[in-house]
């Protein structure tokens, strides 16, 4: 029977994001009065991920800090630096937003509306966020590893093609964003010195 009550990730997701009639939220607040640590934990960082990404804007990072990592990059292609000397590791995606199946009353809503991707590796935790409209699209992302404190340490590479487009550092959340970007399709490649890890392929295009 306490089965039947557990909360799904796409009930959270519709209830975090504020898609909910006020009386299915009401339900849900109750029903997380009662529930485990690890559900209410997983509440509040949803709570958490979409405040953020509609109140925050973040901004470019310091132009002599791109020059200095663009430096630092060039050197490292002519060494050829073998990637045994990094962690590197391939992302999983856990949540679409798009792809879920969601709540009836939410459905139409999210479908039309904001995308959410969140993805987990073994070095840190990846939420991106689409809006919806037509090009050019923004791309806005946060990086969430508990164990690294210093979440401004992350690069974040744009690849398209299997080549790379731009790249961007995370700000002191973690948070970053890419601009002016065109239909296609695209990969995220992120790391600092605890390793790197590639995001699968995701597409953008006009909604």
């Amino acid at each position: 029977m306490a089965n039947q009550n557990k909360l799904t990730f796409d009930e959270l997701v519709a209830w975090a994001e504020g898609k909910l009639s006020e009386a299915e939220t009401a339900v849900i607040d109750h029903q997380l009065t009662q529930a485990d640590a690890d559900t209410q934990a997983t509440a509040a960082w949803l709570q958490t991920f979409f405040r953020t990404s509609r109140e925050i804007s973040l901004p470019a990072p310091p132009a002599k800090l791109r020059h200095s990592l663009k430096q630092h990059f060039a050197a490292c292609a002519q060494e050829k630096r073998p990637l045994s000397l990094w962690q590197r590791l391939l992302a999983n995606l856990t949540f679409d937003s798009y792809a879920q199946p969601s709540l009836a009353a939410a459905r139409a809503a999210v479908e039309s509306g904001t995308r959410q991707l969140l993805y987990t590796s073994n070095l840190a935790d990846i939420a991106l966020t689409i809006q919806p409209g037509q090009e050019p699209f923004t791309l806005s992302g946060q990086i969430f590893s508990p164990e690294i404190e210093n979440l401004a340490t992350f690069v974040v590479e744009l690849h398209q093609n299997e080549q790379t487009l731009t790249f961007t550092v995370a700000n002191d959340l973690g948070e970053f964003n890419f601009t002016d970007l065109h239909d296609g399709t695209y990969t995220l490649v992120i790391g600092n010195d605890s390793g790197e890890m590639q995001l699968p392929p995701f597409r953008l295009q006009a909604s």
